[in-house]
């Protein structure tokens, strides 16, 4: 149930934003036609009418599938497409305005932010991908690092004043 109404959350706000975003067709007109009952706290997704795109990460594809079953099996008016293409094609994408949402699994990096033409937009985590710490030292069967040293691993920083521990048995 939390991750259906987080799904429900991470999509209208998609829809939310996809609706902010500039139309050149001057025919299209919508309307919000979303009402909240006393007996739903959310929006009347029944209500909802769109056509959304997004690409990206391969990893998170069939928790994507999922999410968009799920809603759209509430929001029958909403269709979803989503193209798993990898990280960086779905950012490409999404920065050339090719789709409405991307999947990724890294961020953004600071001087790539300037070419997203659609202007500034918003992550939202969804997954979190195990990752193993793999280590081949004589005579150490048992490594225990600490989380400051781990960050700095995955993150590829090391810096002489940042302070890491481990412990050898």
């Amino acid at each position: 149930m939390r991750l259906k109404r987080l799904l429900i959350l991470l999509l209208s706000l998609t829809l939310l934003a996809a609706a902010c975003g500039g139309d050149d067709d001057d025919s299209a007109s919508s309307t919000d036609k979303s009402t909240t009952t006393a007996a739903d706290s959310g929006p009347d997704l029944g209500s909802l009418s769109a056509t959304l795109n997004g690409s990206g990460s391969s990893f998170q594809n069939n928790l994507e599938l999922a999410a968009i079953d799920a809603f759209t099996s509430d929001a029958s008016g909403v269709t979803i497409n989503y193209n798993s293409v990898g990280s960086g094609q779905g950012k490409t994408d999404l920065a050339n305005q090719v789709t409405d949402f991307a999947g990724s699994d890294s961020l953004v990096k600071d001087p790539d932010k300037a070419a997203f033409k659609g202007g500034e937009f918003l992550y939202f985590p969804i997954a979190g991908g195990p990752v193993t710490v793999s280590y081949n030292l004589k005579g150490v069967d048992n490594l225990q690092l600490s989380a400051g040293t781990l960050a700095g691993i995955m993150q590829g920083v090391f810096e002489s004043d940042r302070q890491t521990s481990c412990s050898l048995p």
